[in-house]
């Protein structure tokens, strides 16, 4: 698959300008130095100099998974600047700086796909994973946007609908599931309606 690679290298360079913004403001916020992508340092900064009452324990002490600082982010703002601080982090380390080095010199990267890779039995794809290339807002849609269809061709994006469950039906030939695909009816609340008789109606 071709990639523009400037472009990519060129929004590598702003996440590396946004996140040592956001580093500065939690250093300024908080008054103390520390390493943010140690969870421990992060733990004794929130729950012990700034007494944030702890929510959840690991192994290892308090948690301080995106989870709980989602819930600490509603009272205190250091929590949001962390959170946006390892958003930023992960798009920098997980798709610019591991996608750039995997370019070619016809500018492609060219995954490997496994057609039995997953425990679901669905597809895999390694080196890299363009199953897993980020479609949210700002930075994530930026890099998707810089796949590109070669000249003179388009990306064409299609959908199975519930192709699990037409391949079950067709295998099994069970009449309910055969009979509700044919009259185009949704599966799942179908599955509902029989499973909870005394609800007439599905929202």
């Amino acid at each position: 698959m071709k990639l523009d690679k400037e472009k990519l290298r060129e929004i590598g360079d702003r996440i590396r300008v946004d996140t040592k913004r956001i580093e500065t403001e939690i250093y300024e916020v908080t008054g103390e130095f520390f390493n943010i992508n140690s969870p421990k340092q992060v733990a004794d900064l929130l729950f012990g100099k700034l007494s944030i009452k702890p929510t959840k324990k690991n192994k290892t002490g308090y948690s301080v998974d995106n989870e709980v600082l989602e819930e600490i982010a509603k009272e205190y703002d250091v929590a949001r600047l962390i959170l946006e601080y390892r958003s930023l982090t992960k798009l920098q380390s997980t798709y610019v700086e591991s996608l750039l080095p995997l370019i070619d010199k016809s500018g492609r990267v060219h995954t490997t796909y496994g057609q039995i890779g997953a425990a679901t039995g669905r597809m895999s794809s390694n080196d890299p994973n363009l199953q897993n290339i980020p479609t949210s807002v700002g930075y994530g849609s930026e890099i998707k946007s810089c796949f590109v269809p070669s000249e003179c061709n388009i990306f064409l994006v299609a959908d199975y609908s519930q192709i699990e469950l037409r391949v079950l039906a067709w295998l099994s030939q069970d009449r309910s599931l055969l009979e509700a695909f044919e009259k185009g009816e949704d599966i799942h609340a179908r599955t509902a309606k029989f499973l909870f008789p005394d609800v007439s109606e599905i929202s």
